[in-house]
């Protein structure tokens, strides 16, 4: 699957998975892409896995400010959602 996304975002996405273990609720194992989701005007979504649980991971595809978005706004939001 990884070699259908491009060069930049399969870039990003090996960069993002070799910080796994500092994410909240770690895997036991790397995950590992599964599927590029559909979506996002700015942003490619994708869908990865370590064999017991599944996470988006979202790469931006612009720089967020240079639109508006403030991704620290969205950050917190999500969080207060998810609580």
């Amino acid at each position: 699957m990884d070699e259908t996304l491009p060069k930049p975002v399969r870039l990003r996405l090996h960069q993002c998975l070799e910080q796994w273990q500092r994410w909240k609720d770690a895997a036991k194992d790397r995950p590992e892409p599964v599927q590029r989701l559909s979506g996002g005007d700015v942003n490619c979504s994708v869908l990865v896995a370590d064999g017991l649980r599944q996470w988006v991971v979202r790469l931006d595809g612009l720089d967020p400010g240079s639109i508006g978005l403030s991704r620290d706004a969205e950050w917190r939001a999500l969080h207060k959602a998810a609580e």
